[in-house]
């Protein structure tokens, strides 16, 4: 949906929502109390997120929810965002550890361990010991991981230029800073 839908649906009062009775923390009757939500650039019908809607991190979830689904429905690929990103990760980083990588995604070592088996598993990644020697093993691409890698970038890529073109590139700058300063990166 075009910005400017969204911002037409974005300025009409929700018929889904009721005005609050005034009771303390919630919002009171008028403008404040007449909200909207739209996610993936529609409203959803029957239902309003009420005083929900002051929620920041409910937000975010739900940004978050219609990215994926949005990435889901159109990537076709046999792989979740998660092991696209190891793949990409190990190949930018050779021999990167498994731990390393964990951290960096803010994913607990059990479901990495599980990714990563899995993605060993259908011969798309490796793991080696590390030439320096000790307990330290680094996750390498094997060839048919490097070849699904090329069809990955492709298909984010394109993903990627649907989600951001509904973005200016203002809006963009400010929106990855503020997720940045979520998540600890900015």
């Amino acid at each position: 949906m075009a910005r400017e839908d969204r911002e037409s649906l974005e300025a009409q009062p929700s018929p889904n929502v009721r005005p609050a009775a005034g009771r303390a923390g919630r919002a009171s009757s008028g403008a404040a109390g007449e909200r909207t939500h739209a996610a993936g650039g529609s409203a959803r019908p029957g239902i309003g997120l009420g005083t929900l809607d002051a929620i920041f991190g409910l937000h975010i979830g739900l940004a978050h929810s219609a990215i994926m689904q949005e990435f889901k429905r159109s990537v076709e690929l046999p792989l979740t965002p998660k092991q696209a990103s190891l793949l990409w990760l190990a190949d930018e980083m050779p021999g990167v550890a498994q731990a390393d990588v964990a951290r960096l995604l803010l994913v607990d070592r059990a479901t990495m361990l599980g990714i990563t088996n899995n993605l060993v598993r259908r011969e798309l990644l490796e793991r080696r010991r590390s030439p320096q020697g000790g307990r330290r093993i680094g996750l390498h691409l094997t060839p048919a991981g490097e070849a699904m890698l090329v069809r990955t970038r492709d298909a984010v890529a394109r993903h990627e230029a649907s989600v951001k073109g509904r973005f200016t590139e203002e809006e963009l700058r400010v929106t990855i800073g503020v997720l940045k300063k979520l998540h600890g990166v900015g």
